[in-house]
């Protein structure tokens, strides 16, 4: 299992016709992923029933999807589930990151428990789980609120992110696009925690000096 520091960060987005899975034409509809370790990405169509998202599917969900207007319906869908196993590749003992890392996580936990065991890959010992990737999980909102200094819940929402960060937002409403203006938000976080850390290291310097000189005067 690789350590921290050597672990991938994948960010992935799952886009949805609606949230209550438990009824007709809610299901998730497109997946988008980013490796920021490698630059590999991709994203796909899951496989889904286009006539119950159509006709049962929750309007608004599909308006912000652009369902209609982009023509999903007649686009071809990972039948086979390569595009979600090859996205395990990348997730497997890695670091998942999302905007709403936990939702994410359930919605992907859900599509590889449809995958037909005989196409899962092995991983350790002969072990096949339907979250591959590791345990501790990066929520990118929450990362935000810690380095902005942000009340928690106040970007709870990519648009909300990528405003308080300056990044420009990428063909909004496609996961493609989301999960690239989501990894440009991860990236520019990551900068600024850095930065932080450096010139926190820098204050500690800077004040244990003139500690140590007090302390050598008084004496």
């Amino acid at each position: 299992m690789p350590t921290a520091r050597d672990r991938a960060i994948v960010v992935v987005d799952v886009k949805t016709s609606g949230d209550e899975f438990n009824r007709l034409g809610h299901a998730p509809v497109e997946i988008a992923w980013w490796n920021l370790a490698t630059g590999d990405s991709g994203d796909f169509l899951v496989k889904h029933n286009v006539q119950y998202v159509t006709d049962f599917g929750d309007p608004d969900a599909l308006r912000a999807l652009r369902y209609v207007e982009r023509g999903l319906g007649d686009q071809d869908q990972d039948l086979n589930h390569r595009e979600l196993i090859r996205l395990e590749s990348h997730l497997y003992a890695n670091t998942l990151a999302a905007v709403d890392v936990a939702r994410v996580a359930r919605l992907l936990a859900l599509q590889y428990k449809l995958v037909p065991p005989y196409l899962r890959p092995n991983w350790d010992d002969n072990v096949t789980t339907n979250e591959p990737w590791h345990p501790r999980l990066l929520d990118l909102a929450s990362f935000a609120s810690g380095t902005l200094g942000t009340a928690p819940g106040r970007l709870d929402s990519l648009a909300d992110l990528a405003a308080a960060l300056d990044v420009d937002p990428f063909r909004e409403g496609t996961a493609a696009g989301d999960v690239h203006t989501a990894g440009e938000c991860l990236l520019e976080l990551i900068a600024r925690s850095e930065d932080q850390h450096h010139r926190g290291i820098q204050l500690r310097r800077f004040f244990g000096g003139r500690r140590r000189a007090r302390q050598a005067v008084a004496r």
